[in-house]
């Protein structure tokens, strides 16, 4: 029996003949930002958690980076003595900055080389510059394969020693960035309204400043938000310049107009919020500049949602002629939720005396954790 699982498990792992990115899919696609603290520093010790890969086991035998497509600042070439690269599986959920406490399993050496990577200046020659670089600077081709199960998250713990800038003097103490490719990663994003048509301007508002509405949704992830918020919707309204110190009606509801709807009485602005529509409404009693806000509470994310056209108004009692008055009308999608890149890093740029066995807490941003290519 024994033996018929050892030649059985060679066959659930999967041959990276071909080749995949971390995030997936941006073999062919450049990523939406930049990372710049790879390779930044003439010492450093960096331990990369990777996340995205977890549940699929990959035979690994390279690694590689490419060139951020921007128009690159006069970056300096650069040479260490001596990158060593070690991989293990670890757990995203409990990193620490203790280095070697994150492994759970046996760390692999599989690359310890000098290093050397060009100049930059001005765009790569490349549309989309390839992954490893032109020469093959951004490469760590593994010294044996490494077979990671997929049952945990795979960590990539470089260590940079010996580094030095090439005729460009001294390697300043706080850094020398280096621009990579990285990929888009957000815990929530914001989608604030446009507006439509005028608002009516409130007798008693200092200066006669036009009334405004403010409209926001804000989508959180799943995996890094605070609790209370993953997977859901924030909505929210202000209104600012109606009746200061007064009642402020807030209206938020699903359908409305740009041209709008002529309310008898009103000739100052029009009703944009679909009245025939399901719409909620809150009062708020405006501050003494007539600023008012309302907390819509939040909603759980649903695929309907996506793309929903939600109005915002607000309606009020003008303070000298008591008239019915308008803030403009304000719309906004709903949008997808955010995709959280589950990657991260801890970090040690090796200060004198600092030593190199704890780093940083853990960064998930993405201009410190630059876009992958494994094969």
């Amino acid at each position: 029996m024994k033996q018929i699982i050892i030649a059985i498990l060679p066959a659930l792992i999967t041959p990276l003949a071909a080749q995949v990115t971390s995030p997936s899919g941006y073999l062919t696609v450049p990523g939406e930002f930049g990372s710049s603290r790879l390779g930044a520093h003439s010492n450093s010790r960096q331990m990369h958690f990777d996340g995205e890969w977890r549940g699929t086991a990959l035979q690994l035998t390279e690694v590689a980076y490419r060139l951020d497509f921007v128009e690159h600042d006069a970056t300096p070439a650069r040479a260490w003595q001596r990158v060593t690269l070690d991989v293990a599986e670890c757990d995203m959920a409990r990193i620490t900055t203790v280095f070697d406490k994150n492994p759970l399993t046996q760390p692999t050496r599989v690359f310890d080389q000098a290093v050397v990577w060009p100049a930059q200046s001005g765009f790569p020659s490349n549309t989309l510059p390839p992954f490893g670089g032109v020469t093959g600077a951004f490469r760590f081709p593994f010294s044996r394969a490494y077979a990671y199960s997929g049952n945990n998250d795979l960590c990539l713990d470089y260590v940079f020693s010996g580094g030095g800038l090439i005729n460009s003097g001294a390697w300043s103490p706080t850094g020398e960035p280096y621009a990579l490719d990285s990929a888009a990663s957000l815990s929530h994003v914001q989608r604030f309204a446009v507006p439509a048509g005028v608002g009516c301007t409130d007798g008693g508002v200092p200066l006669s400043v036009p009334s405004r509405m403010h409209l926001g949704v804000e989508a959180w992830d799943r995996v890094v938000s605070p609790p209370n918020l993953q997977g859901r919707y924030a909505l929210y309204t202000q209104s600012q310049f109606t009746a200061p110190n007064r009642p402020v009606l807030l209206a938020l509801g699903i359908g409305g107009s740009a041209a709008g709807i002529a309310i008898p009485g009103v000739t100052c602005a029009r009703l944009h919020v679909n009245p025939t529509a399901p719409t909620i409404f809150a009062v708020s009693i405006a501050d003494r500049v007539g600023f008012a806000s309302t907390n819509f509470g939040t909603l759980p994310y649903d695929p309907g949602y996506v793309g929903l056209e939600l109005w915002g108004q607000a309606a009020w009692s003008d303070t000298v002629s008591s008239g019915l008055s308008f803030t403009p009308g304000v719309s906004v999608k709903v949008p997808e939720l955010p995709r959280v890149v589950r990657r991260a890093v801890v970090y040690q740029p090796d200060i004198v005396g600092s030593g190199r066995t704890t780093g940083l807490p853990a960064d998930w941003n993405i201009g410190s954790n630059p876009l992958v290519r494994y094969r």
